[in-house]
């Protein structure tokens, strides 16, 4: 009967075996979580680049059609004034309609982005004349 009891406390871990494990798996978390949330940062960053040569191709094309820039983005969508160049209503990846702000020195449109704290007229806007030098997404607040 002793023999028995012997057995029953060989089968499980101890409380010490158990927490070096979730420290371990605590700390594998951490390094994947930064190595995903930079690559969502990236691809974000990707996506507005990629967005604002489309909607530079749409102004223009609006531009020959209508002989002047559009003054506001939503003309770019919208069939009535003349046809549709492009689909739907443009919006960043945190779901913000982008912003026409004029023209460039270059004569290009001036896009601007509102960045990942959904509010224009921030530090971390994002704009058609900076965006191509950046490496990564500005955060509010810092660098």
């Amino acid at each position: 009967m002793a023999r028995r009891g012997c057995r029953a406390k060989e089968r499980g871990f101890t409380l010490v075996e158990i927490m070096v494990v979730v420290v371990i798996v605590g700390m594998l978390a951490a390094v994947v979580s930064m190595h995903v949330f930079g690559s969502q940062d990236r691809a974000f960053l990707t996506r507005v680049r990629a967005d604002f040569a489309t909607l530079r191709e749409a102004c223009g094309c609006y531009r020959l059609a209508h002989g002047a820039w559009p003054e506001d983005l939503s003309l770019l969508h919208r069939a009535e004034d003349g046809g549709r160049f492009i689909e739907q209503e443009a919006r960043d990846p945190w779901g913000v309609p982008y912003r026409l702000e004029g023209l460039t020195e270059a004569g290009d449109p001036r896009l601007v982005c509102a960045g990942a704290d959904r509010q224009y007229d921030t530090e971390d806007d994002l704009d058609s004349e900076t965006v191509d030098r950046l490496d990564r997404l500005p955060r509010k607040g810092g660098p």
